[in-house]
């Protein structure tokens, strides 16, 4: 049986300064994904995955607003191998690298690619490429696709250094230390803690 990971609290991605907490989000009556209200906040698309189980999870932030920049304005900066923290509620983490940064058009939105798919994965969505003035909005999507972080191999104990409870041991038992001898007795003869001869 599959092991359920907790649901997403945050992201942070530290190369571009983006740390937020996340918002859940859901469907519009249209079928659309909700956006989060506050232009400084992310939001978890609470139909994906949680960070982890087996498909995307997808995190959506504006890019800017008429007050300025929005929390996913630094998105485009990302590259390939850049590291993305998404924590989750059970104070875990879920370690994801940048595969590619893609923008798509809106009218042609890359839904299979960005909802679809079983492996564990992230998405990271915003507005991108040109503004358009007269509608307000921006003509296309920058997406952020990314992979699980490899884990750590555990580092190989050296050789040749046998543990306390080694058989090996056994072959070579410790030698009793000799006990230290008294002082030899001087031999009679000339005393030479005398007074000198004049």
């Amino acid at each position: 049986v599959a092991i359920r990971h907790a649901a997403p609290t945050a992201v942070l991605i530290p190369r571009v300064r983006i740390a937020s907490t996340l918002v859940d989000l859901r469907k519009n009556p249209n079928g659309t994904v909700q956006v989060p209200k506050d232009f400084g906040q992310a939001g978890w698309y609470v139909g994906s995955a949680h960070p982890g189980d087996a498909g995307p999870t997808v995190l959506i932030g504006h890019v800017d607003s008429y007050k300025g920049p929005g929390v996913f304005f630094r998105l485009p900066e990302l590259h390939k191998g850049d590291r993305i923290t998404v924590r989750r509620a059970d104070h875990s983490n879920a370690v994801f690298v940048v595969r590619e940064v893609k923008t798509f058009a809106k009218r042609a939105f890359p839904t299979a690619l960005v909802y679809g798919g079983k492996r564990a994965s992230l998405r990271l969505v915003t507005c991108g490429g040109q503004f358009d003035r007269r509608s307000g909005h921006y003509l296309s999507n920058t997406i952020v696709f990314a992979d699980p972080a490899p884990t750590a191999k555990p580092k190989p104990k050296p050789a040749g250094v046998p543990k306390a409870h080694d058989p090996r041991l056994l072959r070579h038992p410790v030698a009793h230390q000799a006990r230290p001898q008294a002082e030899a007795p001087r031999p009679p003869g000339r005393r030479t803690d005398g007074p000198r001869p004049r």
